[in-house]
């Protein structure tokens, strides 16, 4: 097992760093690694769009 640490920093300062630690088997690809991040991020932000209204 090889052990990843991920990191997002929303940007408003130190307290809004978030750091987790995962395992992943030693053939793990980078694809999967970063497959992992991706929606490890998104649990811990929201992001939406809505049509501006005239």
């Amino acid at each position: 097992m090889k052990k990843m640490n991920f990191y997002l920093d929303t940007g408003f300062g130190k307290r809004c760093v978030h750091e987790d630690s995962m395992e992943f088997d030693d053939d793990a690809s980078a694809e999967e690694i970063e497959a992992e991040l991706t929606a490890w991020a998104n649990d811990r932000i929201d992001a939406w769009w809505e049509e501006e209204k005239e």
